[in-house]
């Protein structure tokens, strides 16, 4: 799923799965970028070949990536929330060391639980996550940058919680509540807001009210 957008001058950095948060990304300066594989359509043999027995969803993924569809981001982050993303990792971290993408790849490992030592070691995922941003983009994430980022994702938060009542009412169809959500999971916040204010208004008789 692709959300058409103008052009953001803040470099792109991918998402594959959903344990990255934002506001660390945003704080980096660059705009996190969810990539989605499709539930149907054709696998290429390279990324069967390459991903051996895992979903159809993450080969997708991986042939957005080997056909160049992501060539302009400055890195990617893969989530290990899924055995089918932990394959997708190793077999990219493969390509880049071999040059095949143009992009660094990092691996985001947040296991669930809680404690103090899962959180201990969280909290180092989330700062070498800081580290491999920073590195994309050359800007350190600080309390200053992060407080900003966190701003700017409370209102894209606030949206998408008119989202979710619109749709529960009704006035809202669920593709289009989905073009919302891949709005907000795709795009700089302000883009977002943006665009769903458009998609809401599309749908209902009275002007949107972000």
């Amino acid at each position: 799923m692709t959300v058409p957008a103008p052009a953001d001058p803040a470099p792109r950095i991918g998402i594959v799965g959903s344990d990255a948060p934002r506001q660390i990304i945003l704080a980096a300066g660059a705009t996190p970028v969810r990539l989605f594989g499709a539930w149907s359509g054709d696998i290429s043999r390279e990324a069967a070949e390459l991903l051996g027995a895992a979903d159809a969803v993450a080969a997708r993924v991986l042939d957005g990536v080997l056909t160049g569809l992501h060539d302009d981001l400055a890195g990617l982050v893969v989530c290990n929330d899924s055995a089918a993303n932990l394959r997708v990792y190793y077999v990219l971290r493969l390509l880049a060391e071999r040059g095949r993408i143009p992009y660094p790849v990092q691996l985001l490992d947040t296991p669930r639980g809680g404690g103090r030592h899962v959180n201990l070691f969280v909290a180092r995922q989330y700062e070498r996550l800081a580290g491999f941003a920073s590195a994309c983009t050359g800007q350190p994430v600080d309390a200053e940058t992060l407080a900003a980022a966190a701003g700017r994702e409370k209102s894209l938060a606030e949206a998408l919680g008119q989202v979710r009542d619109l749709r529960a009412a009704g006035p809202l169809s669920g593709s289009a509540a989905l073009r919302c959500y891949a709005a907000a999971a795709q795009l700089a916040p302000e883009q977002a807001l943006a665009a769903i204010e458009a998609i809401i208004n599309e749908q209902t008789a009275g002007p949107g009210t972000l």
